[in-house]
């Protein structure tokens, strides 16, 4: 949480080397988060790093559409996403989040999920690293995740920066 003025902010960080990269602000608040007090975000940013452009997504952000697309149409490699969801542990419920959004956009996420408690309010998500269904080995759009079991999952992603070099300039020939 960040706090501006007489405003507090749902925001996540990109910390690498203990310097903060990049910043997202939640733009779309949750009744919950609303009857608390929060203040939404206004601007998506975006962020060049190692030749990855990178965004982050957060929260119930993961469920709007337009999000997704504004990035995309900025041509980010990678979203990273801190999910949590309350209520009934429900795949379905986490799979109409990021992962369509990676369909429909063609980008890859990183979805991190929290599962503990904030106050008296019990959270669940499931960590996983997306791609494009075509992209995948099972076709399913999933790289990597951690079903539950582990706290730490690891993919590289690196062989598919050609991959998309190769799909722009395919299109843009076409």
């Amino acid at each position: 949480w960040q706090k501006e003025k007489n405003n507090i902010y749902h925001e996540s960080s990109l910390i690498i080397n203990g310097e903060v990269q990049l910043k997202q602000r939640q733009i779309y608040l949750a009744r919950w988060e609303r009857e608390l007090g929060f203040s939404r975000g206004a601007k998506i940013e975006l962020k060049e790093v190692k030749d990855w452009r990178l965004a982050l997504i957060i929260s119930t952000d993961v469920f709007y559409p337009q999000v997704s697309r504004m990035i995309a149409l900025r041509d980010v490699d990678v979203v990273l996403s801190p999910i949590g969801f309350i209520g009934e542990n429900n795949r379905a419920l986490q799979i109409s989040g990021m992962w369509q959004e990676v369909q429909q956009n063609q980008f890859f996420a990183v979805e991190s999920g929290y599962n503990g408690f904030l106050g008296e309010q019990s959270f669940w998500g499931e960590s996983v690293i997306y791609a494009p269904l075509e992209m995948t080995e099972e076709g399913d759009g999933y790289l990597e995740r951690s079903s539950g079991q582990q706290s730490l999952i690891i993919y590289s992603i690196f062989k598919y920066q050609v991959i998309f070099i190769h799909k722009s300039i395919k299109t843009k020939s076409s």
